[in-house]
């Protein structure tokens, strides 16, 4: 696991050691290997991962459970044996794993987890949706860790991951990194805790922090631009 100076470093930069980005997109080792330009090298291209990621329509469990705003192990446990109630067959995860990690199909995984939400449903927010599943899980939201580092109550839903920090983050608790991702790929995330911790405003890809910068004062907390 990288140091918090190392995962700073990381976030600017598009070539990753391949542990390290295994561990960031929770995948086998050996998915990430294959695409190193030559053998024997020690580094992939992170946004050539991604866009393999997305051609092929691949997930890591970790980040499919984040993007429904649930930890990862009940979600597994789910799969692995679903109660009686939800008439659904196991999903075969060790179909696609290495190294206890999965590389799975994502239109495949998705519909297995919506076959577990309540049908007939339209959810007002990524928040609600996960409230729904967690329920059906038996187990919490994915907690923002900006609302928990600001006392946030009820804390935030996270559904994506802060790139400087690798904490979960809710969506409207973030801002974009200007690190020269592919415009066809996501941009990357950064969590307004990792802001107010001193990372450069100037590497983000807008400067208007109204929204954080309220947030912040409605708790009780100043900032300003270094």
């Amino acid at each position: 696991m990288p140091t918090p100076e190392e995962k700073r470093a990381l976030a600017m930069r598009a070539e990753w050691p391949v542990e390290i980005a295994a561990d960031y997109f929770d995948l086998p080792v050996a998915e990430v290997r294959s695409l190193m330009a030559a053998p024997g090298e020690a580094v992939v291209d992170r946004f050539d991962l991604e866009k393999r990621l997305l051609t092929e329509e691949l997930i890591g469990l970790d980040w499919l459970a984040l993007e429904f705003g649930v930890p990862r192990e009940p979600l597994e446990a789910a799969m692995r044996r679903p109660p009686a109630g939800w008439r659904l067959a196991p999903f075969q995860l060790d179909t696609y794993t290495a190294d206890g990690r999965y590389a799975l199909p994502r239109k495949i995984a998705e519909a297995w987890i919506k076959a577990v939400l309540p049908r007939h449903r339209t959810w007002s927010s990524l928040d609600a949706r996960a409230r729904d599943l967690a329920a059906q899980l038996g187990c919490a939201v994915r907690p923002c860790a900006v609302s928990k580092r600001f006392g946030e109550d009820p804390a935030a839903t996270a559904t994506c991951r802060c790139v400087v920090t690798w904490d979960d983050v809710s969506r409207a608790h973030q801002e974009y990194v200007d690190n020269r991702k592919p415009m066809s790929l996501e941009p990357d995330h950064v969590g307004w805790h990792a802001i107010v911790d001193g990372f450069r405003v100037s590497a983000l890809w807008r400067g208007d922090l109204t929204n954080m910068v309220r947030y912040l004062e409605e708790r009780g907390k100043t900032w300003r631009a270094a």
